[in-house]
Formats: structure tokens, sequence, C-alpha cells
């Protein structure tokens, strides 16, 4: 049965000690949150990790939450929008780390990737060198990435 209550009047009986008033904003949320962070991740079960993160977030830190401010539903969607683009990083960071560091090569300053490891992945074709130390933008490392890809390829 729907909850028939306002975010606000939902919050405000959580924090009077009503423990099923926050049943209320998961049942209300959960569903919207998903679709909201799944077009970043495109994986819906990443996409209900962190919406579930985000709804434990926001009822571990709901005394915080001021109306003054905000309402409800944007202080949500705030958090949300903070965890989807903190997973972007963190995969961005594990992409760097795991795909263009080789294992065999000393550390001499160039990343090396053996592309005939990877030929048989069409997806996973990477610029085979990029030197380490020079300031590239990442928007141009992704523009080389491009270029190797294939117009199938890209997503």
């Amino acid at each position: 049965m729907p909850e028939d209550r306002s975010d606000e009047q939902l919050v405000a009986a959580y924090l009077k000690g009503e423990e099923q008033a926050f049943s209320g904003i998961l049942d209300r949320y959960q569903k919207r949150l998903i679709a909201f962070i799944y077009p970043t991740v495109r994986n819906y079960a990443e996409a209900e990790d962190i919406a579930i993160e985000v709804l434990e977030e926001a009822w571990k830190s709901l005394k915080r939450f001021d109306k003054q401010k905000s309402s409800f539903k944007t202080w949500l969607f705030l958090i949300a929008n903070q965890r989807k683009i903190d997973k972007l990083r963190k995969k961005d960071r594990e992409i760097k780390t795991t795909t263009l560091i080789p294992e065999e090569v000393p550390n001499t300053g160039d990343i090396v990737v053996d592309m005939q490891e990877i030929e048989s992945s069409s997806q996973n074709r990477v610029l085979a060198l990029v030197e380490a130390n020079n300031d590239i933008e990442i928007n141009e490392i992704k523009a080389k990435c491009l270029a190797v890809l294939s117009d199938n390829d890209r997503l």
C-alpha cells in the first residue's frame, strides 16, 4: 500500500521514533533512484547497489537534513548524484591502473599495452603507447582510444 504522507511528514515521523516511516521513504524512492543512476553507470545491479548506498547514507544522516535549505527529494538526489560521480571516478582510476599499467615492463615512464593480448576483445582495444609523465588530458586519451575502435565496437 503506498504511503500517503509527504516526504517531510515521513522524515518528521521517523525522527520522532516511528521506524516504519523510513520504509515509506524506501518504497517511494528506491526505484526512482535506480532510474536516476542507471543511465550513468549502465549496469542495473550497480545502479541498485548505489541506490541502496544512497538510502543508507540518507538514513544515517537524516538528522542533518534541513528542510529550510531544500526538499527531501532534492537532498536525496544530490546524495545520489554525488555517489554516481564517485563511482565513475573510481572506475576511471581502476581502468587507468589495471588496463594501462603493464605488469611485465619495469617502471620506465611509458605505459605499454600488448595489443595481441587484447585483440580478441575489440571493446577493450586501447592506445598502444602513452607517455606516463606527460600531462595528457583524459579527453585526449579517450579520443585516441576511440580512434582505435571501429564504429561497430563503440557503445
